[in-house]
């Protein structure tokens, strides 16, 4: 989904009962931006998308304004320079990955560690989201209410948090 061009549309939809929002940057360097999404950069801009999330992780509880980096369409170090920068604003990430094996089955050696380095960084970034004193001890999927209560029963304020989160 693409970020409004107004951030009125945001707290509109955080009072229409919306309790999660993703504006999905997916590639933070500029020009590679550019080169494979033309039409976001045309029509809608990074720093919209960075705008938005911003203004989304102050409005939304924590953890429930996220987005995605596509790891492997960018340098591994711009990848990194966007998890701080999201992170820093609030914004939960995903990471999904583009590294490919080749023909033999093989994923570059480089590729692979890159793609581990940069998951790294989001799970260190990932107790930000966390209450003070809580130490996350499972997967980052695990950021999304327990189903041990259904939506309506989770309070709006602790949507999004982690059980041990929840329980601080």
């Amino acid at each position: 989904m693409h970020p409004p061009r107004d951030n009125q549309w945001i707290d509109r939809t955080y009072a229409s009962g919306v309790d999660a929002l993703s504006y999905a940057v997916e590639i933070h360097d500029p020009e590679a931006l550019a080169k494979f999404c033309k039409g976001r950069t045309e029509f809608v801009g990074r720093d919209r998308y960075y705008g938005a999330l911003a203004y989304a992780a102050k409005i939304f509880p924590s953890g429930t304004a996220w987005s995605d980096l596509i790891v492997g369409l960018e340098s591994f170090e711009s990848t990194q320079l966007g998890i701080s920068r999201l992170t820093d604003i609030g914004v939960l990430l995903g990471l999904p990955a583009t590294a490919r094996p080749d023909r033999a089955g093989n994923v570059d050696g480089a590729d692979r560690l890159g793609v581990l380095q940069s998951h790294g960084q989001l799970l260190l970034a990932a107790d930000r989201f966390c209450a003070p004193g809580v130490t996350r001890r499972r997967s980052l999927s695990s950021s999304a209410p327990s189903r041990d209560r259904t939506r309506s029963q989770t309070p709006r304020r602790e949507r999004g948090r982690c059980r041990e989160c929840r329980q601080a």
